[in-house]
């Protein structure tokens, strides 16, 4: 029992430290996003095959009882956004199956709605307190401020500080990003992402003097 606690424990300290390399490296590369979210989906697929080998209930069954069991080991954690989800990767998935360019589309079904349905669903599995979510929103601030910066550079540089990228002809900043409209959809996600923060950091500024 205490081998199974230490397993499911560094899983879960294995997530939340590569989701937070992740949100720090991801303006910086596709390779650091590409590596972390390998690490990610490895550690969640373990940390469940660890959890289903652990558990008696498919001990003693049949074959295809055992398959079906294993199968919904993987299961997300129950959540209100579960069902949009689910409908979400049904519709990707028929989408796929009745595509022109089934070749394509099944690599994109894997590569990329796949891969960002189990990071969500990773997320909320191994994100349980209030101090695992300031450290992740600490480092987002941090790769925010961080481009920011870098994109001060770029405008009165002409270039940018990390990778050298020289400012487009008609001065629109891009930052560490191919084009601009990379960086314009980075900071509204972070933007939104702040928002959220900061009246969640109200609300419950509000609720302690109740």
């Amino acid at each position: 029992i205490m081998t199974l606690s230490k397993t499911i424990l560094w899983c879960d300290r294995i997530l939340r430290a590569s989701y937070y390399a992740l949100i720090l490296t991801l303006p910086i590369g596709t390779a650091f996003v590409e590596a972390f979210s390998g690490i990610i989906i490895t550690a969640y697929f373990t940390k469940r095959c660890v959890l289903f080998a652990a558990d008696p209930a498919w001990r003693g069954q049949s074959f295809f009882r055992i398959i079906l069991l294993f199968f919904l080991a993987f299961r997300p954690r129950p959540h209100p956004t579960n069902l949009a989800l689910g409908i979400f990767l049904l519709c990707n998935f028929l989408s796929a199956v009745f595509s022109q360019i089934p070749s394509e589309s099944w690599v994109a079904f894997v590569a990329k709605v796949f891969q960002a349905v189990m990071l969500y669903v990773a997320f909320y599995e191994c994100f349980r307190e209030r101090q695992h979510l300031e450290v992740f929103t600490l480092c987002f601030l941090t790769a925010i401020i961080l481009m920011v910066v870098n994109s001060a550079v770029e405008f009165f540089a002409g270039r940018d500080l990390l990778h050298q990228h020289q400012i487009s002809s008609d001065r629109r900043l891009a930052s560490t990003f191919k084009h601009p409209n990379d960086f314009g959809t980075y900071l509204l996600v972070s933007v939104m992402w702040l928002l959220g923060v900061v009246m969640a950091w109200l609300e419950a500024g509000n609720l302690s003097h109740l």
